[in-house]
């Protein structure tokens, strides 16, 4: 049986209105990263890499933009739901 991944995310929209109103910058992602891995992102210039990461970590200024229907599991706790306190000691304990 494969080990549960320790950070995922499913059916997630984020949408920015930085260029243009309303503006979807990236539909429908859904990924798993086992934990210990080195894992990478790869894809063509501007299909939304850098947003993807930045909606995991919650680096997107709401307003403008918005995780809408998000679900970000990072070792059992949905990422969405944390303090921005908490998230700033996630990310301070991800940094290499």
């Amino acid at each position: 049986m494969a080990p549960a991944p320790a950070c995922s995310r499913s059916k997630t929209c984020g949408r920015t209105s930085r260029c243009a109103p309303h503006r979807q910058a990236v539909d429908d992602v859904s990924l798993s990263i086992l934990a210990r891995t080195d894992p990478g992102l790869v894809g063509e210039s501007g299909c939304g890499k850098s947003v993807t990461a930045h909606s995991i970590m919650r680096l997107i200024p709401t307003p403008p933009g918005r995780s809408q229907g998000a679900r970000f599991l990072f070792e059992g706790q949905d990422l969405v739901k944390l303090s921005e306190a908490r998230m700033r000691r996630i990310r301070a304990t991800a940094s290499p």
